[in-house]
């Protein structure tokens, strides 16, 4: 495969972009500096790539954005004052690890319609992890602010332990009890039920 490595960007549309089909690219030791509404690193429609070791600020747009490319591996960026970090969709089988999200406008990293994803060692400053129609992931090991990210699927009943090391609003008092919930797909009540 090719390689893309050691390139600063700055104020593109978009910064580097994989499309159809490219196979086993590697994407790596870039630094991007944009204000555009588009993406700075993309790949659409090409499975078995790495993007890894880029720094990336795009206030106007996406930082990185992966789109049916199954097997891609997502390691060790950095995504700060992006309008969004990591976009990431239809991409199954995939890696998303040790990357920092910070201070991104909308949210640190999205995620949808994926199964079989490993999202590991990620830390969010400012920032959280947005998961839509996705089931069947490994998600482990994350901080937000310091504390662990705890993601929890197809759980009922489960009891969240008061030194668990994470941060609590006001009202959520342990034990706090993850329940089936009509509303939403599970809700985290405090010991009050509410």
């Amino acid at each position: 495969g090719s390689t893309i490595t050691g390139c600063i960007l700055q104020y593109n549309d978009v910064g580097i972009i994989l499309e159809n089909g490219s196979i086993a690219t590697t994407i790596a030791d870039n630094t991007i500096l944009s204000s555009s509404f588009e993406y700075q690193v993309a790949v659409v429609s090409c499975p078995n790539n790495t993007i890894e070791g880029n720094t990336i600020t795009n206030p106007d747009g996406m930082g990185i954005y992966v789109y049916d490319s199954p097997g891609t591996r997502l390691r060790n960026n950095i995504l700060t004052g992006c309008e969004e970090g990591i976009v990431f969709g239809a991409s199954n089988a995939s890696e998303i690890t040790g990357n920092i999200l910070q201070d991104n406008i909308v949210y640190g990293m999205s995620v949808g319609t994926c199964t079989g994803l490993t999202i590991a060692d990620n830390t969010f400053m400012h920032d959280g992890l947005l998961l839509y129609q996705c089931h069947d992931n490994t998600i482990t090991d994350n901080t937000v602010n310091g504390a662990p990210l705890i993601y929890l699927e197809q759980v009922n009943d489960q009891t969240i332990s008061q030194h668990d090391g994470r941060r609590r609003r006001a009202g959520t008092d342990p034990p706090a009890t993850v329940r089936a919930d009509r509303r939403a797909g599970a809700a985290l009540h405090g010991r009050d039920g509410r």
